[in-house]
């Protein structure tokens, strides 16, 4: 049995320093714990740089044949409401972009859906922008394969008989729209077009006061560049119409457009009521609530007085794309109505679901940054759905671009 005497002994022979290095006495203690410590700076920095590459490439860059392989786990399964499909999943869509309207938001929603389950998409032959101009097959990055790309939604001028030829036949063509006053104004404020067509200061972001509005339309009239053609019938625009003929009063070709648009989309989402029309998407497409949670993105804060006459002159102005968003926003409820009795408790239901999932990112995810969380699949749901657009279209060129024919 060993006695308290022998323990106080033999701990204080295991205890006592060292005496016989003489690099230790010539260092001492301080000079050594400076060294452990700066190699464990060292380490941290290596492991802090090895995560950031993990990131880049099994976050963003992982190949789509390993993501298709992998089916995500949800993040919270009680989130999800468990229910046996009565219908297939449909793969193929195409997302007619629209400038200012939310459309990177559902963009991100369908490359995400894309992504994750190894379907073929239509990309940008360079940056993440299809073209300015009305599609033309010679703008993607390559030939469609056997039986057309199942996905495309990336910005480019919408025309639907070209893109027929790129893309699968069982293709559903959504896009979406937005209130027009208010669209003018984000669009105004983004590209900033008081500077672009006077070439000065931008007054309009500055004054609070009311200014010249008739002088500002004018002068976004004789404009040629792109983004002032945005500052008029923007949506028309974007989606094929290339008159101007609101200016003089003409409506009948943008009668004529709208109707040619009811029949080439098989849904128009407005972005007023998002929730509602992400629910019809997901009916139509038969895809799962996983598949549209989305986190808000490119939210401005900037506010400004709006005066009524400005507001008049405004409307007045975009008149063609105030029919287009009336027409379209009577077939949104028409499509609600049809929906069937569990429309608002779905609607719900999801809307607690994708707060609770927005919640729980941002907790994992600090400010959309990288986490210093283990890669888990809980953060891998997270990072996706605060990857942006941009971010998934040079992931998707660059890995096509590996094994472009």
């Amino acid at each position: 049995m060993t006695t308290s005497d022998d323990w106080k002994a033999e701990n204080n022979t295991t205890t006592k320093p060292h005496t016989s290095s003489r690099m230790t006495q010539r260092r001492g203690p301080s000079t050594l714990l400076k060294s452990r410590t700066c190699l464990s700076y060292v380490l941290l920095s290596v492991y802090v740089a090895a995560m950031y590459v993990t990131y880049q490439y099994f976050v963003l860059d992982i190949s789509i044949a390993e993501s298709a392989e992998r089916k995500d786990v949800p993040i919270h399964n009680h989130f999800i409401m468990e229910t046996e499909p009565s219908c297939s999943p449909e793969n193929t869509i195409l997302l007619a972009k629209t400038h200012k309207t939310g459309s990177s938001t559902i963009g991100t929603i369908i490359a995400r859906y894309g992504y994750n389950r190894n379907l073929s998409f239509a990309l940008p032959a360079k940056d993440w922008i299809i073209g300015y101009d009305l599609f033309s097959p010679e703008m993607l990055l390559r030939k469609p394969p056997p039986g057309g790309f199942d996905i495309l939604f990336n910005h480019v001028l919408f025309r639907k008989y070209e893109m027929t030829k790129v893309m699968n036949p069982r293709t559903k063509y959504v896009t979406i729209l937005r209130e027009p006053v208010s669209r003018w104004y984000s669009t105004v404020e983004y590209y900033n077009l008081w500077k672009l067509v006077t070439h000065t200061q931008s007054e309009y972001e500055q004054r609070s006061s009311r200014f010249d509005i008739h002088e500002l339309l004018s002068k976004i009239a004789r404009c040629i560049s792109f983004h002032c053609r945005l500052g008029q019938d923007g949506q028309l625009f974007d989606l094929g119409f290339q008159g101007r003929t609101t200016v003089m009063g003409k409506l009948d070709p943008v009668r004529a457009k709208i109707e040619e648009l009811r029949t080439e989309f098989d849904l128009v989402l407005i972005v007023e009521y998002f929730d509602e029309s992400l629910l019809l998407l997901k009916k139509m497409m038969c895809w799962d609530y996983n598949d549209i949670l989305y986190i808000k993105k490119k939210q401005s804060r900037r506010t400004r007085t709006k005066h009524r006459e400005e507001t008049e002159a405004i409307r007045n102005w975009n008149r063609g794309d105030i029919l287009l968003y009336e027409h379209f926003n009577r077939t949104l409820w028409e499509r609600v109505a049809d929906y069937g009795p569990d429309f608002e408790d779905d609607l719900r239901h999801f809307r607690k679901m994708n707060a609770d999932v927005t919640a729980a990112c941002k907790a994992q995810i600090p400010k959309y940054s990288v986490s210093n969380q283990s890669y888990d699949y809980v953060n891998m749901t997270c990072l996706k759905l605060t990857v942006d657009v941009s971010k998934y279209t040079m992931t998707l060129v660059d890995i096509a671009s590996r094994y472009k024919s």
